[in-house]
C-alpha cells in the first residue's frame, strides 16, 4: 500500500509527525493559488469568510490533484491521509477492492440536514456504507484500491457544475452515482487535535457531537475533536483505462 500525506509546504509542524515513516508527501494547494474560476465553483454559505471559502476550495483541489496523479501513474492500493490524521489502531482487518474505504471519520445523517449520529450496527472490519442510514464525513484517511476508481471519481467530478467540500462531494458521488463506499470499524485514524487550516473558528464546541468510528469502547478520552465542473486540462489519453 502506498501512502500519501496531503500537507502544505509551510506546515512543517504537521509534517513532522510523519517524518521517518514510509509515506509520501503530497503538496497541498495553498489558498493563495486558487483561481477565481475555481473559487466560483465552490458552494459556501453566504456569510463564510473569503479565506475560509478559498481554503475549502484549495483542500478540494489538493485531493483532486492527487486523484489525477493516481490515474496518471496507474497506482493501485493508495491510502490518502490529511496531515492531521493520527493512527490510533494498528489492527487493520482487510480492505475492499471495489470501492473507497474510510479508515476514520464521523457518521452523519444521510441527507446532510441533520446531525452527527452514532451507528450501532457496525461489525469489526469492513462495512459497506448504507446511505439510507448514514454517511461519512471527513477525508483525513481513506483508501482507493485502484486507479480505475480514481478515474471514476474524476470523471464524476467533471460532470458537476458546482463543487462542495471534498468530504461532502465524495459522499454525494457515492450516494447518487452508486460508487461503492465502505468504512473500517473500528477506525484506524482519528483527527489530531490541531487548529483547522480551513475554518477560522475552532470546532472544539462540536466535539461532543461527533461520533468517531472508534466509538466509546476505547473510553471517552479516545473521542478526539473531529474536526462545477472542473475542466481538467489533461489529455484524454491520460484517462485511457486498459
Amino acid at each position: 500500500m502506498k501512502t500519501f500525506v496531503i500537507n502544505l509546504d509551510n506546515a512543517e509542524d504537521r509534517w513532522s509527525h510523519y517524518k521517518g515513516l514510509d509515506v509520501h508527501r503530497w503538496r497541498a494547494t495553498p489558498y493563495e493559488e486558487v483561481s477565481d474560476e475555481d473559487a466560483m465553483r465552490m458552494i459556501s454559505y453566504h456569510n463564510v469568510p473569503e479565506k475560509n471559502h478559498l481554503c475549502k476550495t484549495a483542500c478540494f483541489l489538493s485531493h483532486l490533484s492527487l486523484w489525477e496523479h493516481i490515474v496518471k501513474h496507474k497506482l493501485n492500493g493508495v491510502l490518502i491521509l490529511e496531515d492531521d490524521a493520527m493512527k490510533v489502531n494498528f489492527n487493520l482487518i482487510g480492505l475492499p477492492s471495489d470501492g473507497i474505504c474510510y479508515l476514520g471519520g464521523a457518521t452523519y445523517t444521510p441527507n446532510m440536514t441533520g446531525k452527527f449520529i452514532k451507528v450501532d450496527n457496525l461489525k469489526n472490519g469492513i462495512n459497506e456504507i448504507d446511505f439510507n442510514e448514514y454517511r461519512v464525513l471527513m477525508t483525513m484517511s481513506y483508501y482507493i484500491p485502484n486507479y480505475k476508481i480514481a478515474y471514476e471519481l474524476i470523471s464524476m467530478v467533471m460532470t458537476k457544475r458546482r463543487w462542495r467540500a471534498v468530504d461532502v462531494m465524495l459522499g454525494d458521488i457515492q450516494k447518487n452515482e452508486y460508487l461503492k463506499a465502505y468504512l473500517h470499524y473500528p477506525a484506524i485514524y482519528e483527527e489530531r487535535p490541531n487548529n483547522s487550516q480551513i475554518q477560522t473558528k475552532s470546532r472544539k464546541k462540536y466535539a461532543d457531537k461527533f461520533y468517531t468510528l472508534q466509538r466509546a469502547e476505547r473510553g471517552p478520552s479516545a473521542l478526539h475533536q473531529a474536526q462545477s465542473d472542473r475542466l481538467i486540462a489533461l489529455p484524454s489519453s491520460l484517462y485511457k483505462i486498459n
